[in-house]
């Protein structure tokens, strides 16, 4: 019979190492039940691990929402990417401060837990910065939470992450999709540390 210990160090390696078992181990800390699988899961972290290691500098996902693509892209995502990097900068975007706002607490929550703090023992927060906003590191990475149209003076980031930039209900406005696309050329190309290896995920349902 195999230790239990023993298998839990092999899976909690391999959650280290690989964002989809991370995904799928993290699921029932943040919602009742296990994570039913799905193609398009095992597509979206296949696309999120070529842009950890770089193959992919930008990307776009567009699915119908109660995919999970929030889960993964912007809530468990940030979560490994600080786990890979406690230095890593991230900034998360959404169209509503409330929204971008639960979408943070969620990876806080993530973070916090016991099995978080044992598969990357070496990211601790700091408890100067934990608030809606932003997650900070003890060594100045973070998970900045922000909305569509905000400004960003002063926030640097390495990986930039723009999720449902406009409301569904605005997505026939052609004044609402132009002030959107001008807040996207304008703010969020200025924003990256290293432009050239800056990472940038827009995810979003097709509205128009």
């Amino acid at each position: 019979m195999a230790d239990p210990f023993e298998l839990r160090q092999i899976v909690d390696d391999l959650c280290r190492k690989d964002f989809f078992a991370f995904a799928i181990r993290a699921f029932p800390i943040l919602e009742p039940g296990k994570l039913y699988m799905a193609p398009h899961i095992a597509i979206i972290c296949f696309l999120l691990m070529k842009i950890f290691r770089g193959d992919i500098r930008r990307a776009l996902v567009c699915i119908p929402p109660r995919y999970l693509k929030t889960y993964l892209i912007s809530i468990a995502y940030p979560a490994w990417l600080l786990g890979q990097d406690p230095k890593m900068r991230i900034i998360c975007a959404s169209y509503g401060t409330d929204l971008a706002e639960k979408f943070s607490a969620d990876t806080l929550k993530l973070m916090k837990s016991p099995w978080y703090r044992r598969v990357f023992p070496n990211t601790h927060l700091d408890p100067k910065q934990q608030n809606k906003t932003e997650i900070g590191t003890t060594v100045g990475g973070y998970r900045f939470a922000t909305s569509t149209g905000a400004t960003l003076t002063g926030r640097g980031a390495d990986a930039i992450i723009i999720d449902d930039p406009i409301k569904a209900s605005e997505g026939h406005s052609p004044t609402a999709r132009a002030k959107c696309i001008e807040w996207f050329k304008s703010t969020i190309h200025t924003r990256f540390n290293h432009p050239k290896k800056g990472r940038l995920i827009v995810v979003a349902q097709r509205l128009h």
